[in-house]
């Protein structure tokens, strides 16, 4: 009986995997949560016609690049995006754009910077959201956020799934020696960031690696090591 059960659940897995269920589904969810339909029955049985008649779903193409503090995440999505031509996309980068722009988000988040209050992941999720709705066909870096497991379970509830996780990987002895030649670091804050990244990205790391979606670069190399090795992921290109 039990060998019946595995053969059966075998069966089911290779049919899933065979005719991308899962995927077609993923996609199908990011186009809802993305666009937001009033009637999204519909909307997907709509869909699932245009599928059969060829027409390619799409959904966002969001790659996510995760570290710790002095990893060098910011200059190797720089170097991707004079590459490959992707657009990087920074938690910071968005807020004080978007403060800038003088709109009712942007007077709240200068408002809670002001007060000395945290950023609700709700604000950085929605700021991403807009900005990948302004260039739909456009492959995202997205760095600095989310930094947490229940704000990347928040980012895909709220946008998609990323296709990708890159995570540069460096020991924190590394990362102490290149945060410690930063101006006016302390060896206080550098605990503090090590610490929270510890606490809050390690366990987002272990999810998107149960999920199947990551992948590691050694960091503690030179920046055209690191880079040769998270080039390799792009060609031939991913999606």
């Amino acid at each position: 009986m039990s060998s019946e059960n595995e053969r059966k659940k075998w069966d089911s897995k290779e049919y899933l995997a065979k005719h991308k269920v899962h995927s077609l589904f993923e996609q199908l969810v990011a186009e809802l949560v993305l666009h937001k339909p009033n009637d999204p029955i519909e909307y997907m049985a709509t869909r699932v016609q245009e599928l059969q008649t060829g027409k390619v779903v799409s959904r966002p193409a969001l790659v996510l690049v995760v570290g710790g503090p002095g990893a060098g995440k910011g200059t190797q999505c720089a170097l991707l995006v004079e590459k490959f031509g992707l657009v990087h996309l920074t938690a910071g980068d968005l807020l004080r754009n978007e403060i800038r722009s003088g709109s009712e988000q942007g007077q709240q988040a200068e408002q809670l910077l002001k007060s000395g209050a945290a950023i609700p992941p709700e604000l950085s999720v929605s700021l991403v959201r807009q900005a990948v709705q302004a260039q739909p066909t456009a492959t995202f870096l997205l760095d600095e956020f989310p930094a947490s497991l229940a704000e990347a379970l928040l980012l895909e509830s709220q946008l998609c799934e990323p296709r990708l996780v890159l995570h540069l990987s460096c020991p924190d002895s590394v990362l102490e020696k290149r945060l410690a030649a930063q101006p006016r670091s302390t060896r206080h804050d550098t605990a503090r960031k090590l610490r929270d990244f510890h606490a809050n990205t390690q366990p987002l790391i272990e999810y998107y690696e149960a999920l199947g979606k990551l992948r590691t670069v050694d960091a503690s190399g030179s920046v055209q090591d690191v880079r040769s090795a998270l080039e390799g992921f792009f060609l031939p290109p991913p999606f």
